[in-house]
């Protein structure tokens, strides 16, 4: 019995941690930059959605250049010629100058298409 209880206890130790960890992430969505947030929505309008819903952002940095970055997921209805998805995931500078891996996908998570890098000027 006793065994049962200290697993019990482990295991929502373990749970909790998981969902601190999980808060820390949303609080990045608190804190993007404005340069960010407009080069996420000029993405969501090159594919044909004005009116995107953030699902996720994870604040991080540039692997070669530490440059402050954000991964970003987000959902709508997005069209690219006769493809459709329901949700994009990307890479966005802070500064808002670049994106890259801007992976779509279906409502069920599979890869529709995928560009390695988004001109952010267009």
């Amino acid at each position: 019995m006793e065994r049962k209880v200290i697993s019990i206890v482990f295991i929502l130790g373990i749970l909790a941690l998981a969902l601190v960890g999980c808060s820390g992430q949303s609080q990045a969505s608190n804190n993007i930059t404005q340069e960010a947030t407009d080069a996420i929505h000029k993405v969501s309008v090159k594919y044909g959605e004005s009116n995107s819903q953030i699902i996720a952002i994870t604040q991080t940095e540039a692997e070669v250049t530490k440059e402050p970055m954000y991964i970003v997921i987000i959902k709508g209805n997005y069209r690219n010629g006769e493809l459709t998805a329901t949700r994009l995931e990307f890479s966005v500078l802070a500064n808002g100058e670049k994106v890259w891996a801007l992976q779509a996908l279906s409502e069920n998570g599979q890869p529709i298409w995928g560009e390695m890098e988004y001109d952010v000027g267009i």
